[in-house]
């Protein structure tokens, strides 16, 4: 599994329930190396009301670079970003 729990909660059960295989396909399909989950998630007071928070670690791919570069220049309007 591309994903991990990392500091004091990663021996706590995670209170939401999505498929490996569906977590797995999403994070190949976003270049995703590690998927980290934080917050109340993790906690007690998670309610089904509660935002999930999620740090994505993805592979830095050439497509991955071209698809930055292409965002960056339509964010900065200009003709050519290079990363």
């Amino acid at each position: 599994m591309p994903w991990r729990l990392q500091g004091p909660y990663r021996t706590r059960p995670i209170r939401v329930d999505v498929p490996e295989g569906a977590l797995r396909t999403f994070c190949e399909q976003n270049a995703v190396r590690e998927l980290s989950l934080f917050g109340s998630v993790l906690r007690e007071d998670f309610t089904p009301e509660s935002d999930i928070d999620v740090l994505p670690t993805r592979q830095l791919t050439f497509a991955v670079l071209a698809q930055m570069e292409d965002d960056l220049e339509r964010l900065f309007h200009r003709a050519s970003i290079s990363c």
